[in-house]
């Protein structure tokens, strides 16, 4: 399996989510889904084997309604739809702190009655936050790797009065001119932080990137021209795109993404950079090997469906599914390439 490099996500707060982190839950729970059986044949779990005989819960780390929060509801839909899991799913959201309430609250339920029926979705924050040193409330080895599901890409941009129309001609004007080319994005460690210091550090150049609280914000400054560059996920210039006000010049997946294949990867164009956030299900390390095996399976049957295939082209999302072993194989690259881009941030941070 070819190398693929991952960006994540760390929001500022740290110090304030570890004073929150024994709360209840900051959003109510709530149902999954209404959905009835589907009228085709269901997959029923296997007749041998571990299968969960009360309510599963999704751990969302995330307020209620966002991209984390729909994309746990999606799962359950289509898993409750299909029959792929015997007993309801739920969805609990404990949001706060880049996640470390909510995989606080999970890593708190090692060894309990709930530790084989609770699942937590992993945003950004899943690995920066233990990773940057900020916080030792938890670590990435707490916690087993179930399935990944799908990525978010970034792209690089350009307005359209940009002298810029190619990424090639990027990178050949940044060579000659280090540090002169501004390139905005999302703040402190995001993913947007970590593609442009990947960037930096594979090419060579030296691109001067300036943080943004969010994606909105980088999206309103690259329509109103204020910078040379802008990374931004392609779902929220996909408009801009299309009317030409913004240029996408390179997309961050390794294989172009179905609903952005006009978008040449920054592999096509001859540079070896695939950088996405990573969107999967965890569970506690304690849980048994067998209980692994039974969700990721049933996640399987999930990411196989028309409907998830839908939801990936409607998101604009990459669909990268693992199971659990070949995820656990993978997470070791992820661990490794966030902790060097990671280590460049904080070091210039410091200067």
């Amino acid at each position: 399996m070819k190398r693929r490099i991952f960006a994540v996500f760390l929001l500022a707060a740290f110090a304030f989510s570890l004073a929150a982190c024994g709360q209840q839950p900051s959003e109510p729970t709530t149902p999954a889904s209404s959905a009835g059986p589907s009228a085709e044949p269901s997959a029923e779990p296997d007749a041998e084997g571990w299968v969960p005989d009360k309510m599963v819960t999704f751990m969302v780390p995330t307020g209620a309604g966002g991209s984390s929060d729909l994309f746990a509801r999606k799962i359950a839909e289509i898993a409750e739809k299909y029959e792929f899991c015997p007993v309801s799913i739920n969805i609990e959201n404990r949001s706060g702190g880049s996640s470390t309430i909510g995989f606080s609250y999970l890593n708190s339920l090692r060894g309990g009655d709930l530790d084989n029926y609770t699942l937590g979705i992993t945003p950004p924050g899943f690995w920066t936050s233990p990773l940057s040193g900020v916080i030792d409330v938890y670590g990435i080895d707490d916690f087993a790797e179930v399935s990944a599901m799908a990525a978010d890409p970034l792209c690089v941009v350009v307005n359209s009065d940009s002298p810029f129309k190619t990424f090639s001609d990027v990178v050949e004007y940044a060579k000659e001119h280090p540090g002169e080319l501004k390139c905005l994005g999302g703040g402190q460690l995001s993913d947007e932080t970590i593609l442009t210091y990947m960037i930096n550090d594979l090419l060579g150049i030296e691109l001067s990137y300036i943080t943004m609280t969010d994606g909105s914000n980088v999206l309103a400054a690259a329509l109103g021209n204020h910078a040379d560059l802008y990374i931004l996920n392609p779902a929220d210039g996909a408009e801009h795109f299309t009317n030409g006000t913004l240029i996408p010049l390179a997309i961050s997946t390794e294989e172009p993404v179905e609903s952005f294949e006009y978008i040449p990867t920054f592999v096509s164009q001859g540079y070896d950079i695939v950088h996405q956030q990573t969107r999967a299900l965890v569970m506690n390390s304690s849980v048994s090997q067998e209980v692994i095996d039974f969700f990721s399976d049933m996640l399987q049957k999930v990411s196989e469906t028309p409907e998830w295939e839908e939801y990936l082209t409607d998101s604009g999302l990459a669909d990268i599914y693992l199971n659990s072993a070949d995820f656990d194989e993978y997470n070791d690259e992820l661990v490794a390439s966030y902790e060097k881009y990671i280590a460049m941030v904080m070091e210039d941070r410091e200067e």
